[in-house]
């Protein structure tokens, strides 16, 4: 059998799950933190924060 190349040995599997790494590390995880989650949670700021810049200039400035 010939022996894996270190692109096939980059293929294999993950040993542990993105979601159990997230966990607290009282739960067994690494503490660390859900991308995803952060990433809308910041998208929503994002919006928030050009929605009243808009706000400002057009309303406020137009009074």
């Amino acid at each position: 059998m010939p022996k894996k190349s270190n692109y096939e040995e980059a293929q294999a599997s993950a040993k542990v799950s993105w979601k159990s790494c997230c966990n607290e590390k009282k739960e067994g995880g690494f503490g660390l933190r859900n991308l995803t989650v952060w990433n809308s949670a910041l998208k929503v700021d994002l919006h928030f924060v050009l929605w009243m810049s808009l706000f400002i200039c057009e309303v406020l400035k137009g009074i």
